[in-house]
């Protein structure tokens, strides 16, 4: 019924990056226009995972104290 896919690691991915919601900036009308903050002109900025950590869980706050403590 399904084609199996072939396993692929992520090891294995290109690098690639993606928004991690950490900060967003927009003006009210590029935001009103185009909806979304990725309009027309928006920029970057690359996070480390050390400095990126998106803390929901306790095990996620061992995490950022770990870091922290290095």
């Amino acid at each position: 019924m399904f084609k199996k896919k072939p396993i692929m690691r992520s090891q294995d991915f290109e690098e690639s990056y993606y928004p991690t919601g950490a900060v967003w900036i927009s003006n009210y009308y590029n935001l009103k226009k185009y909806k979304t903050f990725m309009s027309p002109g928006y920029g970057h900025f690359i996070c480390d995972y050390k400095t990126s950590i998106d803390i929901d869980t306790a095990e996620e706050l061992k995490v950022a104290k770990y870091f922290i403590s290095q």
